[in-house]
């Protein structure tokens, strides 16, 4: 498990095929039964046939993903599926979106396989500091008000 800084805020991001990875960023976030989004990377085939162990893909799919607003597509699991039942428990379909930082390609190249990717904010609107460089499991399990167990933040100056 990892939290990245993307071009917003930080997310939490883990194997999604891993069941007890899936479990644990529920716990961090926490988040018990909402749905979590997955990111892929964009495998640059037409159909995109590098995702079909994981989602069944249409044509619209496939042009909203590649659209310049890169948003969060709701799609169909593929039947046996490697995805953790964790990530959207009792539903069919699953948020998907395509890495487009520069950051999300790169780790995305590096792990080669789908991510959970969720906003490391909870309920309550703060801002990381720009000065948080290192995640560790220790910064992970730090809790602070109204947010069991997430990583540490300090509001905007």
């Amino acid at each position: 498990m990892v939290a990245i800084k993307g071009i917003g805020d930080y997310h939490l991001m883990c194997d999604a095929c891993h069941n007890e990875a899936v479990k644990r960023l529920r716990q961090l976030k926490p988040r018990p039964h909402k749905p979590l989004v997955l990111l892929f990377p964009d495998d640059q085939t037409e159909a995109f046939s590098g995702l079909k162990p994981f989602v069944t893909l249409e044509k619209y799919h496939i042009d909203w993903l590649r659209s310049a607003m890169r948003p969060i597509v709701m799609v169909n699991q593929a039947q046996n599926t490697p995805l953790s039942g964790e990530i959207a428990p009792g539903l069919a379909e699953v948020g998907m979106m395509l890495a487009c930082s520069p950051l999300h390609i790169l780790l995305m190249d590096a792990f080669g396989g789908p991510l959970v990717a969720t906003s490391a904010l909870c309920t309550h609107p703060y801002s990381f500091s720009t000065s948080f460089k290192h995640s560790s499991s220790s910064s992970l399990k730090t809790k602070s008000p109204g947010c069991p167990a997430s990583p540490s933040r300090s509001p905007t100056n």
